[in-house]
């Protein structure tokens, strides 16, 4: 039995953000693909804002995989090394930052 049966829905929430949900044997997945903007802030307070919608409206027994790009950077504070090493190049703390706020 192929995956293609075992879809229950998908949907196309923004050009930047879209979830499928599928039916497994324990519990079911939804699955969030997200391309997170990089520098405006105004499309990045929507993007989010729509991210956490998606996040409320899956069912709580729900698996949830996020995938895709999250344009983070992080920062050069040794916390980070173990993810990106010494030769990071940005000095901020952008996606992180948001995904801390989030409530799954």
């Amino acid at each position: 039995m192929g995956v293609i049966n075992n879809v229950i829905g998908f949907e196309a929430i923004s050009e930047r953000l879209c979830k499928i949900r599928i039916k497994s044997k324990y519990n079911n997945m939804t699955m969030i693909n997200m391309y997170a903007p990089k520098e405006d802030k105004v499309d990045a307070e929507k993007f989010y804002d729509d991210y956490q919608t998606v996040i409320d409206r899956t069912p709580k027994s729900d698996t949830i995989l996020v995938l895709g790009d999250a344009n983070a950077k992080l920062g050069k504070k040794d916390i980070y090394r173990g993810v990106s090493g010494k030769h990071t190049l940005h000095e901020i703390l952008t996606f992180w930052h948001w995904s801390f706020t989030f409530k799954f």
